[in-house]
């Protein structure tokens, strides 16, 4: 059983109580969120967390981080994602037009 997570506590919460899978359900916003997320898969064997995706820098910001961590030889697990489109009403999301 899956759980979604809003926050970055909530992510511990539920790791501590033996929820494995999880759904961190709001966008990257950058860096310290992802290495956040990082430390608590590394630390938890068996641990899956998803990260929700709305916008191309969201995008970049996983992309940037993936890159950092390989770089530094730390190499990041590889992320489960959703990717939030606008398919019409404007309200958030990547449109459904954009290039991939």
């Amino acid at each position: 059983v899956g759980a979604i997570a809003s926050t970055l506590p909530e992510v511990r919460l539920l790791i501590s109580a033996k929820v494995l899978d999880i759904t961190y359900g709001v966008p990257i916003g950058g860096g310290a969120a992802l290495s956040h997320l990082l430390s608590a898969v590394r630390e938890t064997p068996g641990a899956m967390i998803r990260i929700f995706i709305d916008s191309e820098p969201s995008l970049r910001a996983v992309e940037a981080f993936a890159a950092a961590s390989a770089a530094a030889g730390t190499a990041c697990p590889v992320w489960g994602a959703f990717l939030k489109i606008d398919v019409g009403y404007h309200r958030a999301g990547v449109d459904v037009t954009t290039p991939a």
